[in-house]
């Protein structure tokens, strides 16, 4: 019986050493295609110990580093933070990525402990790509006569720039993201609802 506990603990501490090094691996690769599916490279870093924490959406780390990126939005937010909250340290990075309505040239998340995230970004949008998302969220009918009104009231403004520059701090309150402090302008527009619905579409990629 004590031979039989004994060859139970090491088989356990084997197991457990192996998950250490082949979870981290696994969990990066996996973050890195669900966000490089649209185009695109990343580089997904984790830590976590015990690393079957990972298993849980629980870390010390997250590092993401990604560039080129396509990633589809949706008005849907519930949710998007519940992977990333688990862990102590985060630290994102994009930088010439889509998403959405948006055209990302700089765009950092990143959080400490139990403090609100940072987000900062540079990034711009058009008329037409704001009227074009919305009327894909709102469906066939009432999206068609989105884009027939804004088209005839835009006319030949319709592909110009409008900057976008955000420094807010952002929490998860009640499963959505909240903006809890911070600045940002867009030519004004309110960006606490574009400032989460990009931080939404990465987070739950992730």
């Amino acid at each position: 019986m004590r031979r039989l506990l004994l060859w139970s603990l090491a088989i356990l501490a084997v197991l457990a050493i192996a998950s250490q090094f082949a979870l981290p691996p696994i969990a990066e690769h996996v973050a890195s295609d669900r966000l490089t599916d649209g185009g695109g490279t990343a580089d997904v870093e984790l830590s976590a110990f015990p690393a079957l924490r990972l298993l849980f959406g629980d870390g010390d780390r997250i590092d993401v580093s990604a560039n080129g990126l396509d990633l589809p939005a949706s008005a849907e937010q519930t949710g998007a933070l519940d992977e990333l909250d688990g862990f102590d340290h985060v630290a994102i990075s994009l930088r010439r990525s889509k998403i959405g309505p948006v055209t990302l040239r700089k765009f950092s998340l990143s959080r400490d402990g139990s403090m609100p995230y940072s987000l900062r970004s540079l990034a711009y949008t058009s008329p037409a790509d704001l009227v074009d998302f919305g009327a894909k969220e709102l469906g066939p009918l009432e999206g068609f006569a989105l884009r027939f009104g804004a088209g005839r009231a835009l006319s030949s403004r319709a592909h110009d720039r409008i900057p976008i520059h955000l420094h807010m701090r952002i929490s998860d309150q009640g499963g959505r993201i909240v903006v809890v402090g911070g600045s940002g302008s867009i030519a004004g527009i309110p960006t606490g609802p574009l400032a989460e619905l990009v931080t939404a579409a990465v987070a739950v990629r992730i």
